[in-house]
């Protein structure tokens, strides 16, 4: 681009930030692209190990689901958190560290369900039922199977057979 930026830049330029901070942060596409990473933030940097510390205690003493909404993090956790998860990996990398389900997405993509079930149903033998679904604080995934392509379709896709159904009583 020449000359000086126009307002439609800009707003393209913010959708592009947003979107960057929603998935992984500047550190992690860094990284990702291979090219270094300068903070131009003020503000105190924590250690990897100090911010799975103070996610563990929050963990530990609440014991969320999945991993939390910004907004449960601005409330429960220490001042900065937040953006101190965003510049180390984002909420789905601190999801995968800790073992967690990540945050609900805001729009459910092929991808994006796919990655969730791969790690609900990582150890199963079957495809998972709706108490299941529900227990692992998972129920937007279920919605987003069913009004996609459907869970027999995700199951065959993974490879797990379903239950079947037991005959009506009557």
């Amino acid at each position: 681009m020449t000359g000086r930026p126009t307002t439609r830049s800009y707003a393209i330029d913010a959708d592009l930030y947003v979107a960057l901070l929603r998935h992984g942060g500047p550190q992690h596409w860094a990284q990702e692209l291979g090219v270094a990473f300068i903070a131009r933030r003020p503000g105190p940097q924590h250690s990897e190990a100090q911010i799975r510390d103070s996610l563990r205690a929050l963990f530990c003493e609440h014991r969320p689901k999945r991993f939390p909404s910004e907004r449960w993090l601005r409330e429960h956790g220490p001042r900065g958190l937040v953006e101190q998860i965003k510049r180390s990996g984002g909420a789905r990398h601190w999801a995968r560290e800790l073992g967690v389900p990540g945050p609900q997405p805001a729009r459910w993509t092929d991808e994006l369900i796919e990655a969730e079930l791969s790690l609900l149903c990582a150890h199963k033998s079957l495809w998972p039922t709706k108490a299941e679904f529900l227990d692992a604080g998972l129920g937007g995934l279920l919605t987003a199977v069913r009004r996609g392509h459907g869970s027999a379709w995700w199951a065959r896709r993974l490879g797990l057979p379903q239950r079947r159904r037991s005959p009506a009583r009557s």
